[in-house]
């Protein structure tokens, strides 16, 4: 699998290097942990093009999409809101400022339309963008799921919220209406 998946974005113009010495990051096995406790999958961790802008992400998954279509799942392992300076580290339940609900809601909003090229533009449009993504690699993943959308595909929230204050745990799934 992980040859068929350096194939895939090798042929989208990607450079591909395959590192099988490589442990998993914590945004892989934190949720698989939850997801799949036993380790009852197989998984292959794809790091992401270092610096990337939004189009290069929805390429990469639109490069991924095949997969998709044959059942594999992809996995984007992120934050929608993730600014560590903003925490309350000491509080779970610590409240949630209004920039960063407000950041989160646009995303939500766009990610329910499917608007790709206003979630792309995101720096430029959301509001309270650079508070709430002051770094991008928390955020990227889910450029790279969206790039895999299918004309009959939705976005359903699985679960959304926040804890120590501004942290999004948002999750959401693709799925075929």
């Amino acid at each position: 699998m992980a040859g068929q998946v350096a194939h895939l974005v090798a042929e989208a113009g990607f450079d591909v290097r395959l590192d099988p010495s490589r442990g998993l990051d914590h945004g892989v096995w934190v949720p698989l942990r939850r997801a799949f406790p036993e380790a009852s999958v197989p998984v292959i961790q794809l790091s992401l093009p270092f610096p990337a802008r939004p189009a290069e992400l929805l390429r990469l998954g639109r490069a991924l999409a095949p997969l998709r279509q044959r059942g594999v799942l992809l996995v984007g392992s992120g934050g929608i809101v993730h600014n560590l300076r903003t925490v309350t580290l000491d509080e779970d339940e610590a409240p949630t400022p209004d920039w960063a609900r407000a950041f989160d809601a646009w995303v939500r909003d766009r990610l329910a339309k499917l608007d790709l090229e206003a979630l792309a533009d995101y720096a430029g449009r959301a509001p309270h963008a650079a508070l709430a993504v002051p770094t991008s690699e928390h955020f990227e993943p889910l450029f790279v799921v969206l790039g895999t959308v299918g004309a009959h595909d939705r976005v359903v929230t699985l679960f959304e919220g926040f804890q120590h204050g501004s942290l999004s745990l948002r999750s959401v799934a693709l799925t075929a209406s």
